[in-house]
């Protein structure tokens, strides 16, 4: 079992959560924004990863509520100034399929969604 290195209230937006979001993001791992940066980081600093040992992160979706968590992140003041939660999540579903990862069609930001005041 392995420990988070910061405890975060549930489903509360962080600037440490989105960085590791981010991260992930950037090499083609697309995950949730509740739980995945939690065990993703977790994972990373774990004691297993720091002695070269293979270590598998299964990643068991979440990517439905994307778009409503970048929203949350925006109105926190997390965001770039300027970045559209939609455009994000945009380029990195483009980004994660042209990796060859698979990303959730539930996550695509054309899909009919509510406004970001209703998120």
């Amino acid at each position: 079992v392995l420990l988070p290195p910061e405890a975060v209230p549930f489903g509360t937006p962080t600037p440490r959560l989105l960085k590791v979001w981010r991260e992930a993001a950037a090499s083609g791992v697309v995950l949730d924004l509740v739980y995945g940066p939690i065990a993703w980081d977790a994972m990373l600093n774990s004691e297993a990863v720091a002695q070269g040992a293979d270590v598998l992160y299964v990643n068991c979706g979440g990517h439905e509520g994307l778009y409503s968590q970048l929203c949350r992140y925006r109105r926190k003041g997390l965001l770039c100034d300027g970045e559209d939660p939609q455009l994000l999540l945009h380029e990195v579903l483009t980004s994660a399929k042209s990796r060859g990862r698979h990303a959730s069609p539930h996550a695509s930001p054309h899909a009919s969604r509510p406004n970001d005041d209703q998120v």
